[in-house]
């Protein structure tokens, strides 16, 4: 066989509870269900971060953001962790590209993530507003691929579902609960974030934004849908891998948190993933796996011998024959100035040395906590004691 093909798809801020795959009420993923029924569909996948900069570096490195250095999301990143980040080992565009991969990716952060990619661009035309249309990205995207003459490394990064989802035509219709809100906020600086998020998005209550967030979803499910629909009329799909997941989750106004993806709750972390592997039939898992499994999972699959040592497993074992991979997440708050956290199937540990929020202002952790998930999945019961088993974990 030939080396396959290599598609990621990176959709921002994507929470797998407005999924009807996950149990959601709405179908707003009719495309990504069909894709999940022909790929592996991993139900509990953990991003390392809260934060997109933390996030896709430990997507295309395999590494925890202690070991590639970066731990704080733009504009908060410190200038040691971009020289650390400078001298990553290991890359997986560069890798690919030495490899005789076309390497080309559709975003537009730039920094270290152009590194080893032929193409890097968002759009070939002038861009208004925030982020570019998920149409506009996929149009160029499948213009490229069909230009590309040999295998080739393709990464989009779809940014709609990032608050305030600019380009989703939806003006809200609910009543206005902008007081209600800002006086649940006890933090003045906080409430004047959120105050400023409701005016710049024109939406004023929860059931207004999640309508558009779900509205959103829907155009990026159709998008992705489109361009998976032209990997199989090329007859491409049969010899690609295909990588569709979220960098991190969201939050709608859960733990007090309004429309961010501030802390390190399940709301900001946790993110649906799906992987499709040559000749590797549908299946679903409900193991815990993390982002920095991706680039294990690749290169095993393209029989790599001498890869380095990475934070992250090859889910091949899992995929294969169902067995566990790991049994713990480590999680690094991308926002705050020292958040992290360790999280098992059942339990989480939180550890807040510097809580403070650098996007809201305010504290959404306070010293160590620990939540039984079994019983309180919502993490609102602190059962924290010194003699905690995930506190000797994350030492």
């Amino acid at each position: 066989m030939d080396e396959p093909n290599i598609v990621v798809v990176i959709i921002d801020a994507f929470r797998p509870d407005h999924l009807s795959m996950f149990g959601y009420g709405k179908e707003t993923d009719a495309n990504l269900k069909r894709i999940a029924k022909e790929s592996v569909l991993f139900r509990n996948q953990f991003s390392v971060s809260n934060a997109t900069a933390p996030a896709v570096t430990s997507i295309l490195s395999g590494l925890l953001p202690s070991s590639h250095g970066v731990i704080h999301q733009f504009p908060y990143t410190k200038p040691e962790e971009f020289e650390k980040v400078e001298k990553i080992g290991f890359w997986l565009p560069s890798y690919l590209k030495d490899r005789g991969y076309e390497t080309m990716a559709f975003d537009w952060i730039s920094f270290w993530f152009e590194k080893g990619f032929d193409y890097y661009k968002e759009s070939e035309e002038e861009i208004e507003g925030l982020f570019p249309p998920t149409k506009m990205t996929v149009d160029l995207a499948i213009s490229k691929i069909k230009k590309a003459k040999k295998p080739f490394f393709a990464l989009l990064h779809l940014w709609d579902t990032h608050f305030p989802f600019p380009n989703t035509p939806y003006k809200g219709g609910g009543p206005n609960e902008a007081d209600k809100i800002l006086a649940d906020i006890k933090d003045e600086k906080q409430r004047a974030y959120v105050n400023n998020r409701m005016n710049a998005a024109k939406l004023y209550s929860v059931q207004d934004v999640t309508n558009k967030y779900d509205e959103t979803i829907k155009i990026i499910d159709q998008e992705v849908g489109r361009l998976y629909d032209f990997l199989k009329s090329e007859n491409l799909l049969e010899n690609t891998i295909l990588v569709i997941l979220g960098d991190h989750g969201d939050i709608i106004h859960e733990h007090g948190i309004y429309f961010s993806h501030c802390g390190l709750f399940d709301g900001s972390t946790r993110a649906p993933m799906i992987i499709k592997l040559p000749g590797v039939k549908g299946k679903e898992t409900s193991e815990m796996v993390q982002n920095i499994d991706i680039v294990p999972t690749i290169l095993e699959f393209l029989s790599e011998k001498t890869a380095p040592v990475f934070d992250g497993k090859s889910l091949i074992p899992l995929i294969n024959t169902g067995a566990k991979v790991r049994d713990r997440v480590f999680l690094f708050d991308g926002l705050a100035n020292d958040v992290r956290a360790v999280r098992t199937g059942n339990k989480k540990l939180i550890v807040a040395k510097d809580s403070f929020c650098n996007l809201c202002k305010s504290s959404h952790h306070h010293g160590t906590v620990e939540y039984d998930l079994s019983k309180d999945p919502e993490e609102t019961k602190d059962i924290f004691s010194s003699d905690s088993e995930l506190l000797k974990l994350m030492k």
